[in-house]
């Protein structure tokens, strides 16, 4: 299943989303969604277990060599809401390879979802909808520390 969501055109070089990234070990995710959606808790979330803040808010991604690579835009400040608390200003990672985007509006109600992708700049990217559980953010963690992973395997 493909679901799209903004301008995509495989002539574009770079689009700026509506989303929060984190990274791990130079892996991505987008956490994508209107405001009041949940980005920047989820991303404290993440964060807390050992991801870094790429932006919070908006995302710029661009097309490098074959991969998408998301980045802070250069106007953003380097913070993040933290509803009930304030701004908080935090050392925010370098641009990083997108490996997942993720919907905050719609909800996951399957136990064991299919896979699905949404497209970018031309490109597939897999997508995964919002839970409402407990350990989503592990889940979330755990897959982007996959990637790394992966990749570390690739280089070998």
């Amino acid at each position: 299943m493909l679901t799209r969501q903004g301008p995509v055109a495989s002539d574009i070089s770079s689009i700026t989303m509506h989303g929060t990234a984190v990274a791990l070990d130079g892996h991505a995710a987008i956490l994508r969604g209107p405001s009041s959606s949940g980005k920047s808790s989820l991303a404290l979330h993440l964060m807390a277990l050992g991801c870094d803040l790429i932006c919070d808010d908006q995302s710029e991604v661009l097309s490098d060599s074959g991969h998408l690579v998301v980045r802070r835009p250069i106007s953003l400040p380097t913070l993040i809401e933290a509803r009930h608390f304030g701004l908080i200003d935090v050392q925010q990672s370098s641009p990083a390879r997108v490996s997942l985007v993720v919907d905050m509006v719609i909800a996951e109600d399957a136990r064991s979802p299919e896979d699905r992708t949404c497209e970018i700049l031309g490109q597939n990217v897999p997508l995964k909808q919002r839970a409402d559980t407990l350990h989503f953010p592990y889940a979330l963690f755990h897959y982007l520390k996959r990637q790394s992973i992966l990749a570390m395997d690739m280089d070998r």
